[in-house]
């Protein structure tokens, strides 16, 4: 059962633009870059992008959606 439309929006490609490829939210950055990398749990990811950083900076993260088409 899809809620609210998440699988139509990841499903355009106006949508995946926006999501791929971008920088993560300044809020985990600034709080992740004060920290040693772990383990991370990014729930209701998107596209990635979050997890995606986070990865690239030494966490071990695992990526969660609702959403199949954003995976």
């Amino acid at each position: 059962m899809e809620i609210h439309g998440w699988n139509e929006r990841y499903r355009t490609r106006a949508r995946a633009a926006e999501d791929l490829g971008t920088a993560p939210t300044p809020l985990l950055a600034a709080t992740a870059a004060k920290l040693v990398p772990g383990k991370a749990l990014d729930l209701a990811c998107g596209a990635g992008r979050n997890a995606i950083w986070l990865a690239e900076h030494g966490w071990e993260v695992t990526a969660v959606d609702g959403a199949p088409a954003a995976l």
